[in-house]
């Protein structure tokens, strides 16, 4: 049983990476296996739409992208966090999941799944925008994340958006630390 956690932060040391590296404490006291996947540090190609994988149900791309394939299949959770650009998710974190087309085009286009689909797995989504909360903030980034972990065959069972954090960081956000503790201790209950 293992987990995959996602930084879709293309900076370093911003409030996404410090959410990471919480979870990343708490994971280990916990001693749950995990992997962690960095976007920042990923060599992976967007996806071209070229196609071959409606007729075979795997990327032709070679590179980490498919990799994820693999370890999204192995898993038993994932929980995402990433900051909200222009109120959806930031260019890196889509890219993976446009990479996941070809598990979709394998379940959905032929009907010959090259994923788990009978497996069950839990899924976080953790959301960080920088601007004080305004109507529809998060919207965008929720619709693509509802569809990911539908093609991942993952159960959607924690959201936490946090915003304002330009005006104070999240490790001055006591409440909210606490709620992403308790959110990463469902879901690690969930995967035993």
């Amino acid at each position: 049983m293992s987990l995959i956690l996602i930084n879709g932060s293309p900076r370093k040391n911003g409030n996404s990476q410090y959410i990471t590296d919480f979870i990343i404490s708490i994971l280990e006291r916990e001693n749950v296996q995990y992997k962690l996947v960095d976007v920042k540090n990923m060599d992976i190609a967007y996806c071209t739409g070229c196609g071959a994988c409606e007729k075979t149900g795997w990327c032709v791309i070679k590179d980490q992208g498919v990799e994820l394939h693999r370890q999204f299949d192995e898993s038993s959770a994932t929980i995402i966090i990433s900051p909200i650009y222009f109120n959806s998710l930031t260019a890196q974190v889509k890219a993976v999941i446009d990479r996941m087309q070809a598990i979709y085009s394998s379940k959905y286009v032929l009907k010959k799944p090259t994923f788990e689909r009978n497996k069950e797995r839990q899924g976080a989504f953790i959301a960080v925008a920088g601007s004080p909360p305004y109507e529809e903030q998060f919207v965008g980034a929720k619709f693509i994340i509802d569809m990911f972990f539908k093609v991942i065959n993952t159960k959607w069972i924690e959201t936490m958006l946090i915003n304002d954090t330009d005006a104070k960081h999240i490790s001055k956000r006591d409440e909210k630390l606490k709620r992403i503790e308790d959110i990463v201790m469902r879901i690690v209950q969930k995967m035993d």
